[in-house]
């Protein structure tokens, strides 16, 4: 009988480890070298793998026919994707009264616009691994 493979075989987490070329900021103090630390979001892929992500229906002939996710996952997802909403508020935030009250410099900025987008994905990632395993 073959094994159904339920995920890609390839996990793209690994990438994550880009993040750590935003600090080659501190050598060119490049700008745009502080965005790599937005990559650090693709360690979420490493959660996310590990989340059931449905049941799988096999026909007469023992083939996979496809799956159906099931009540609670998409409770979850929905409860994870609602938590998820506070990293790039509070990011925008921070960058918006950083701002108008004048200490946010170029560099803070872009700090804050790439640990946005690094935490919206962990978040999003590790919400939803609890939410599937407690």
């Amino acid at each position: 009988m073959k094994k159904l493979l339920r995920y890609s075989p390839y996990n793209f987490g690994y990438l994550g480890f880009l993040g750590f070329l935003g600090f080659g900021y501190f050598h060119s103090h490049n700008l745009g070298s502080l965005l790599m630390f937005g990559l650090f979001g693709l360690f979420g892929n490493f959660f996310v793998g590990n989340v059931n992500k449905g049941v799988q229906f096999l026909g007469d002939s023992g083939r996979m026919i496809g799956e159906k996710e099931d009540e609670r996952y998409k409770a979850n997802s929905a409860k994870a994707g609602y938590l998820t909403l506070i990293a790039p508020v509070a990011a925008l935030f921070l960058i918006a009264f950083g701002v108008i009250v004048g200490f946010a410099t170029d560099e803070l900025i872009v700090l804050l616009c790439a640990a946005g987008f690094a935490a919206t994905p962990l978040t999003y990632s590790i919400a939803l691994y609890y939410y599937e395993h407690r």
